[in-house]
């Protein structure tokens, strides 16, 4: 048989010899701009023959990673196809509020702020930043 590597898929299958008996897979990284392969979802695809066609391709939404041989020059074969889901999303933060009133003591005041997400990250995306900021301030009483 013939496997692709983790996060791979097979874009083409080659064979030679006395019925396909010598397999090798073209394999490629999916473009992670449109979908991405998710490793954790996979299905094998009944055994098949030259003379017993069977099931010859991957369910919607999977794509071929590997092939399996049994029989007397790989006569009959079994497919195995990994799932897809969409490409990762980061999350994105909405706006941030006005600056708080300045709290604390006379050279140690701080203005705090937030935000909130927009929608949090999905299939894999990052949430870079935080929800909240400060910055230093000099307190009104602080100032004669």
């Amino acid at each position: 048989g013939a496997f692709c590597p983790k996060g791979m898929v097979a874009v083409q299958v080659q064979c030679s010899g006395l019925y396909c008996g010598r397999m090798r897979l073209l394999c490629q990284k999916a473009d992670d701009s449109k979908w991405q392969i998710d490793d954790g979802a996979t299905e094998e695809r009944g055994w098949f023959t030259e003379t017993h066609p069977g099931v010859g391709g991957c369910s919607t939404g999977y794509a071929l990673y590997g092939i399996k041989c049994s029989g007397l020059y790989c006569h009959s074969k079994k497919l195995f196809c990994k799932g897809s889901k969409p490409p990762a999303r980061d999350c994105r933060w909405g706006p941030w509020s006005e600056w708080g009133e300045c709290v604390g003591w006379c050279g140690e005041a701080y203005q705090s702020r937030n935000r909130s997400l927009y929608f949090d990250e999905m299939w894999g995306g990052r949430c870079y930043g935080n929800s909240t900021g400060q910055k230093r301030c000099t307190l009104a009483a602080c100032t004669s």
